[in-house]
């Protein structure tokens, strides 16, 4: 840039202002957890496993990266109980896995129907949800993580959907 070159600032700095809203604002994302499912007849569920079991693939971060925010989306409440998610996380090719979060998402069966909640503190928690609280949030290239269901709501729940957003770091 030439100090006092109206040009030349005025082009830089437009420049470097792209560069960061890439670098601050764009994210990727990993979905987690329970699609809602639609069906013409009866009640679709999610509550036919028996928790705490696995239920993802492993998701790879491909460079360093952090966490910066998750969004949650839970459909329809069950009767009674309450559905708990956890994201494990493990060091490539370690095998050995440990929660991301200090408290982990949960909805109770009194949570209102497509109850939406996340950590960026956008969205008002409604009753019956518990926003996580990230312990780990900082991860090395070839990392993994997987989604644990804990626990379920019994009766006829449906839809439970985590996204992580993140972004790749030096």
């Amino acid at each position: 840039v030439s100090y006092k070159s109206a040009v030349s600032e005025s082009t830089w700095t437009k420049l470097g202002g792209a560069i960061n809203f890439i670098n601050d604002l764009q994210y990727k994302h990993f979905e987690f957890g329970f699609i809602k499912a639609i069906s013409s007849s009866g009640n679709p569920t999610y509550n036919v496993f028996t928790a705490p079991l696995v239920i993802s693939d492993l998701e790879e971060f491909p460079t360093n990266a952090e966490i910066v925010g998750i969004t949650f989306i839970h459909s329809t409440s069950g009767s009674s109980g309450t559905t708990e998610l956890d994201i494990q996380w493990a060091a490539s090719n370690s095998g050995t896995f440990a929660s991301i979060f200090s408290t982990t998402p949960k909805v109770t069966s009194a949570a209102p129907s497509n109850a939406q909640f996340d950590t960026f503190g956008v969205a008002t928690t409604p009753t019956g949800c518990t926003v996580p609280v990230l312990s780990k949030s900082t991860f090395s290239a070839g990392d993994v993580l997987l989604c644990r269901a804990v626990s379920l709501q019994s009766g006829t729940p449906n839809g439970f959907l985590m996204r992580i957003y993140w972004r790749p770091t030096n």
